[in-house]
């Protein structure tokens, strides 16, 4: 009997135990769950913003190439630039490679620094010129066709579509880093902008000081990095990809025996960054 009393302890012992195991991976289960659900209502959120957002700026543009009133045509140029400065806050809160979004950002950085150099010179009563209107003429062509390519999108999905599901950092051919792919994929050629500001073709085409008169490969930026880091016995060496603007230039990750690091080599000439 005392036998029989300690396998039923022993029994009720362990179905106790399970109970905690299972009960701690259910909530275990649930937090996770419930992160995910929070993190995917952010990417929602801000992908439905991004899309508002485009569509307000080609509304915004449209009234600015037929406005006649300079005060009203200041205050919407005024506008595009912040519901640009929005835009770049909506793409850089969604989950995808920084190399699926350069040219919607380059578009949006150059219309944003553009706008606002256009509002400036409206403000200080100076009437845009030809080559102005030209230019603006141009980008709300690029507008209509990266609006056109995300809201062709959006509307393909249903209620069901999972962003975080489908995020890759690593990857470029899922459906959704491939729609942003597809922004850049225009016939319509983007205008090359000559003013006063960070995100001017004058400042990015200036040539850079320094820089020898040759271009290196990858393998040549790895084996400058090798041989900068020698001491520091370096591994994992990666090329993870290159990054254009005032100067092009190789993106490599690297580890020693105390952290990961990040470089940039020049193409041209070179040097470490």
């Amino acid at each position: 009997m005392k036998k029989s009393r300690k396998y039923v302890a022993l029994i009720v012992a362990l179905l106790v135990f399970c109970g905690v195991l299972a009960a701690g991976w259910i909530g275990s289960n649930n937090q996770a769950s419930a992160y995910a659900g929070r993190l995917e209502s952010t990417y929602q959120k801000s992908f439905s913003e991004l899309i508002t957002n485009i569509n307000s700026i080609e509304i915004t543009m449209s009234k600015a190439l037929v406005s006649v009133d300079t005060e009203k045509q200041q205050q919407l140029y005024q506008n595009i630039n912040q519901l640009c400065t929005l835009c770049g806050t909506n793409l850089s809160n969604l989950p995808v490679n920084h190399q699926s979004i350069v040219e919607t950002t380059k578009f949006i950085n150059q219309l944003g620094g553009f706008s606002y150099y256009l509002s400036q010179k409206l403000k200080n009563k100076t009437p845009l010129s030809e080559a102005d209107i030209n230019s603006v003429n141009e980008l709300y062509n690029w507008c209509v066709y990266v609006q056109g390519v995300i809201n062709d999108y959006a509307n393909t999905q249903d209620g069901s579509f999972n962003i975080l599901e489908n995020a890759n950092f690593d990857d470029t051919s899922t459906n959704f880093e491939k729609m942003f792919t597809n922004t850049s994929a225009t016939g319509v050629e983007f205008p090359t902008l000559i003013y006063d500001g960070p995100f001017s073709d004058s400042i990015k085409n200036k040539a850079i000081k320094g820089l020898e008169d040759f271009e290196i490969s990858v393998d040549d930026a790895k084996k400058i990095l090798q041989n900068a880091f020698k001491d520091y016995q370096i591994k994992n060496l990666t090329y993870t990809g290159m990054t254009e603007g005032t100067f092009t230039s190789y993106n490599l990750s690297f580890e020693t025996a105390h952290r990961n690091y990040f470089a940039n080599v020049t193409k041209k000439g070179g040097l470490i960054l």
